[in-house]
């Protein structure tokens, strides 16, 4: 869906999240240019993002990008460096380079588990 604004979305989903018996937070944004162009409002039981590097993972709305880039066989360095700079920055991705390669490896050994390798 889109929204007018940020505050517009999460008040949004809120208010349903309430109405279904749950809460939401925040989690990660991709800003062009300074501006938020998305949010992805979680369950508030999915935890808090820390810092750790180590615990980075890629969310299901990356993960449609990556998929798309490796579709279009633009290797993963490549496509790290595409997504950086989609989320004005590296470090606002929410996810390392070495993510995004076990992401890509993990994805071609359940092709290969259901015969669909190409």
């Amino acid at each position: 869906m889109e929204f007018d604004s940020e505050e517009e979305a999460y008040d949004f989903y809120n208010a349903y999240g309430g109405r279904i018996g749950f809460s939401i937070q925040k989690e990660y944004g991709n800003k062009v240019n300074g501006r938020i162009i998305s949010r992805a409002l979680v369950c508030s039981k999915e935890g808090v993002k820390g810092t750790d590097k180590q615990d980075r993972r890629i969310f299901s709305v990356q993960a449609i990008d990556v998929e798309l880039a490796s579709d279009l066989r633009v290797l993963a360095c490549n496509a790290y460096e595409l997504m950086g700079r989609k989320s004005s920055g590296k470090e606002s991705i929410g996810y390392l380079k070495v993510d995004l390669k076990n992401y890509l490896r993990t994805r071609r050994q359940k092709e290969l588990l259901y015969g669909n390798a190409a």
